[in-house]
């Protein structure tokens, strides 16, 4: 027996180590507190004229919501501050609400008040009504009671002759709880006039309003009420007081939506409003409408050559693009001839094309289309003018040449745009080559080629319709090559260095390797150098 109490006091200690290590592992969360309901004073009952009306909750720091009208109390019915005026028989409903606590239990107490049979001076009226608007307003405050001074609060607290006296109409600039009481030597004050008035802002508008285009537009989004903070989104979201604020006019290039809200202090915000915008660019056939963007240029895949990066935003306005490269039969249609090494098909590219022949090519074009042609040599824009391109040197005055960027007519791509359009306008899905990860499906090159060109349009196109913009034949860019012109390019509309010995060329051809057919590869060569493996493909601006 001895032996089994000793036992029992040896193994106490370690039974009380064993249940505090088991009470401190219980992870179980502790339920949350409910508040306390809040308490009435006086208590509800039968009243003899006006009462006041306290509310009290024995947990300190609550704050307490109510309603006079029924209504179950949320954190959007009034803030309890000062003890509410009774006049009349009203049920009050009052609810205690305090972060990280369980709301407390509803308090309702009927106030039943009888009026004595004193005589009493009317009660006020408010003109407008209480109610909720969308512009400042003036409030009359009137009484049927002739000779009578009328005392009024917009701080919730209750009217007293020391309250500001009317004596012209009150503006009501915010959300507002106007209370008024007329008073009258020898007749019993007023019963107190309550009005709630909000002030909700009205819907913002457009300008141009929604509709059909046929070119950008720039929309402003304006408001009636002064001070007012517009926020909107582009994405289809609706729009929050996160969202984007409105500062200046939002350039609309191609279809979009935009949504827009208006805020201001002390007001409800106004409804979502939107306004769809679709932009019907005209047609121009065979050709692409490339829209004004933003995209990144460079070797984003990080699989090419120094003078590729820095990668760089760049921002365009918009232009149409050749569907396809410029055609054998296109050419001789404008120039008469054809330079071409591979020439058995009039439905492949020209190839054989110098930069300087380009040029020619791009004016004459323009001229037998009636259109304003972009490049001007020797102080004219007529080919006929210039003479014959240089062979096999460069030439002062056609390095020299101008470029009407404001023209019409036809024209070789900048650097720049060549890419944002072999990038079909965007960066996402960021493809190594035009339109696809896949060479073989977009590209004819040196694996698959044949050893020559192919007819244009065989290969899949790119996300914008475009098709061999890697393979095929090496197209001309208008830029002077340096090989660091990425490390201070400017972000818009940029169009390469001033002077330079070679210009670019881009997309790779049927003679190369995939390498050079990414969307970044960059080459250069002389302006006065056409070999089969190097062609065309022209654009023209969006009027």
């Amino acid at each position: 027996m001895l032996r089994l109490r000793l036992t029992i006091v040896t193994l106490l200690p370690m039974l009380l180590i064993l249940l505090t290590i088991i009470s401190c592992n219980d992870k179980t969360t502790q339920p949350k507190s409910q508040l306390k309901s809040p308490v009435f004073d006086p208590e509800p009952g039968n009243y003899v004229d006006s009462v006041l009306v306290s509310l009290l909750c024995e947990n300190g720091n609550a704050d307490i919501y109510y309603s006079i009208d029924g209504e179950k109390p949320t954190e959007k019915s009034f803030l309890y501050n000062d003890p509410i005026f009774i006049d009349s028989t009203q049920v009050i409903s009052a609810r205690s609400f305090k972060k990280g606590w369980i709301p407390s239990n509803i308090s309702k107490g009927v106030y039943s008040v009888e009026q004595s049979e004193e005589e009493k001076v009317s009660k006020p009226n408010f003109y407008p009504p209480p109610g909720r608007y969308e512009e400042v307003l003036e409030i009359e405050i009137l009484t049927s009671t002739p000779d009578v001074q009328i005392h009024y609060t917009t701080t919730g607290a209750e009217p007293t002759e020391e309250s500001p006296i009317y004596t012209e109409p009150v503006a009501i600039t915010s959300i507002t709880t106007l209370r008024a009481k007329a008073f009258k030597p020898d007749i019993k004050p007023s019963e107190t006039a309550i009005g709630i008035f909000e002030l909700k802002l009205a819907l913002p508008r457009f300008d141009p309003p929604y509709g059909v285009y046929d070119e950008a537009q720039t929309v402003e989004i304006t408001h009636d009420t002064e001070n007012v903070n517009i926020h909107y989104t582009l994405n289809g979201d609706e729009p929050t007081f996160a969202s984007n604020q409105y500062t200046d006019p939002i350039l609309v290039p191609v279809d979009k939506t935009i949504k827009a809200i208006a805020f201001k202090s002390s007001w409800l915000p106004s409804e979502i409003v939107q306004a769809t915008y679709i932009i019907d660019y005209a047609d121009i056939p065979g050709m692409i409408m490339m829209p004004p963007g933003l995209f990144r240029m460079g070797d984003s895949n990080d699989t090419g050559r120094f003078h590729e990066k820095p990668v760089h935003n760049v921002s365009l306005n918009g232009f149409y693009i050749g569907q396809y490269q410029v055609t054998q039969e296109e050419w001789v249609a404008v120039m008469g001839d054809n330079p071409s090494s591979f020439n058995n098909n009039n439905n492949l590219p020209v190839d054989g094309v110098t930069w300087y022949w380009a040029l020619v090519y791009c004016n004459r074009r323009s001229k037998l289309e009636n259109l304003t042609p972009v490049y001007k040599i020797k102080d004219s824009t007529d080919p006929d003018d210039w003479g014959d391109p240089p062979f096999m040197t460069n030439d002062r005055y056609w390095n020299m040449v101008e470029a009407n960027w404001e023209a019409d007519g036809y024209r070789l791509p900048t650097e720049a745009e060549w890419e944002y359009a072999a990038r079909s306008g965007t960066n996402v899905p960021d493809f190594e080559y035009t339109g696809s990860d896949k060479i073989s499906d977009v590209a004819w090159y040196s694996d698959n080629s044949g050893e020559r060109t192919n007819q244009v349009g065989l290969k899949l196109p790119n996300g914008a319709g475009v098709f061999d913009m890697s393979g095929n034949v090496w197209e001309w860019c208008w830029d002077w090559y340096c090989e660091d012109y990425y490390k201070n390019s400017p972000e818009n509309n940029p169009r390469g260095p001033d002077t330079g010995s070679f210009r670019i060329i881009r997309g790779g051809s049927w003679a190369h390797s995939a390498a050079n057919h990414r969307v970044a590869s960059r080459l250069n060569a002389f302006p006065y150098r056409g070999n089969s493996f190097m062609g065309l493909r022209v654009v023209r601006n969006i009027q």
